[in-house]
């Protein structure tokens, strides 16, 4: 009986912190979080337009796709492409959906001074900006400030009080 019971203990007590890692978003939460989340980055919420190309997740771009022409700050949201390569046109944020693509990602990103998103949490400690995932069912938004760097972003203050910073 007690060999029984220390194993339900053990179960637990290993479970618990599972369920509570952050996980890869949903892309109907990545869509909506991404583009509440692009309000807090100053030149991206105040330009005039935003275009977003989906690096390989078509269901991200369609749930995208359904914010056309949406506010995000003085800037509307005006194009949502994607595919399996980097794009021809340079869009102003690049999702990143596919992992085997990431040095190929992040080295474009910061060549041409384009935001990093990801809804993978992994990649973002890998040197995507800008992260979403799910924890404890939540939407977590989270940060890499070196990548910022790298690709000339600024964010205002009050993303702080809402994502996470990883190095």
């Amino acid at each position: 009986m007690r060999k029984k019971g220390l194993i339900i203990l053990l179960v637990v007590v290993f479970l618990i912190p599972l369920s509570a890692q952050l996980k890869k978003s949903s892309p109907a939460k990545a869509a909506q979080s991404l583009v509440t989340g692009l309000v807090f980055e100053k030149k991206l919420a105040g330009s005039k337009t935003i275009a977003v190309y989906v690096l390989g997740d078509k269901k991200i771009e369609k749930q995208l796709s359904q914010y056309l022409d949406q506010k995000v700050g003085s800037a509307t949201l005006k194009t949502v492409t994607g595919g399996k390569g980097l794009p021809s046109s340079v869009p102003d944020v690049l999702f990143v959906s596919d992992k085997g693509m990431l040095e190929k990602a992040k080295s474009y990103c910061r060549k041409n001074q384009i935001l990093s998103v990801t809804n993978f949490p992994s990649l973002v400690k890998k040197g995507i900006t800008l992260g979403i995932g799910i924890k404890g069912g939540q939407v977590q938004l989270m940060l890499n400030p070196e990548s910022t760097k790298a690709e000339g972003r600024e964010w205002k203050s009050a993303i702080m009080k809402i994502a996470k910073v990883q190095n």
